[in-house]
């Protein structure tokens, strides 16, 4: 069932359209020898015909910043619980075997 809002004139685009929580690339990096620059490309998943190349990290780097919005600051930024995969581990978290508390 699809949910479609109703608009009238008090009605903003934010509150229509709501602002995603997230966002899924293939990123793929490369430099043509140990003393070339980093160069990256990105694939947008849910718009697998379009990519997008940078000539360096910080124009990758400036393009998900873009794409993100800007960092809260630290006292407005809302915690959100840790939720821990049982079937994946990072290194340096909790393993799967260690008990939580």
């Amino acid at each position: 069932m699809a949910y479609f809002p109703q608009i009238n004139d008090a009605t903003t685009n934010e509150e229509v359209m709501p602002e995603p929580n997230h966002a899924s690339y293939l990123l793929r990096i490369w430099r043509d020898h140990a003393r070339s620059p980093w160069r990256a490309m990105v694939v947008d998943v849910a718009q697998p015909g379009e990519h997008r190349h940078f000539a360096t990290l910080e124009a990758l780097f400036a393009f998900l910043t873009a794409q993100t919005g800007p960092t809260p600051p630290a006292h407005e930024q809302m915690r959100a619980p840790i939720e821990r995969d049982l079937n994946h581990y990072t290194p340096g978290s909790v393993s799967w075997e260690e008990r939580l508390d």
